[in-house]
């Protein structure tokens, strides 16, 4: 044991600032379950947050979370299309980049949940996935939210360039 015992209120003490609630309880569970029943959800790559306790997914169903770890507030995940999804998913109406991350991604699912660890906030982009046209809500037990993708809904290069008239 050694030393060891001198960490150990320190610890306790910033883990209970840090983590103040449960992050993966029975809600969560019955999403996982649910989620890994969907077609291509084994597949596929499950846009998560890197705020909630989604990342267990891995864990507890074998599905693939985007978001392995909390590292908010900085995006620390590899490439652009992780923090285009990060941070513009609900846009996708709107946002062609969307469209392009969620395809790069091989992203057909988004799984979101509450709480999220104290101190950190849900990704802008994963914010208001409600208002998207692109993302159907299929699932909700009051803590999970499991959105389907639609890209046919999504904008693209093509249809942005229409829109506004510039490439």
């Amino acid at each position: 044991m050694g030393l060891a015992w001198h960490y150990f209120p320190r610890h306790k003490y910033l883990f209970g600032q840090k983590y103040d609630s449960v992050m993966v309880g029975a809600k969560d569970l019955e999403a996982f379950a649910y989620l890994a029943q969907l077609p291509d959800a084994r597949t596929t790559l499950i846009g998560d947050a890197n705020t909630d306790g989604t990342a267990w997914m891995y864990a507890v169903s074998g599905l693939h979370p985007l978001w392995t770890h909390y590292d908010y507030p900085v995006q620390q995940g590899p490439g652009y299309h992780r923090f285009i999804f990060w941070a513009y998913a609900d846009d996708a109406d709107t946002d062609p980049r969307v469209a392009e991350a969620v395809e790069a991604l091989n992203i057909r699912y988004v799984l979101t949940s509450t709480p999220v660890v104290r101190g950190f906030v849900m990704p802008d982009g994963l914010v208001s996935l409600d208002s998207s046209r692109s993302w159907e809500k299929i699932y909700d037990n009051g803590e999970d939210r499991i959105y389907r993708w639609h890209g046919e809904n999504a904008a693209t290069k093509t249809t942005n360039h229409h829109e506004t008239g510039r490439p």
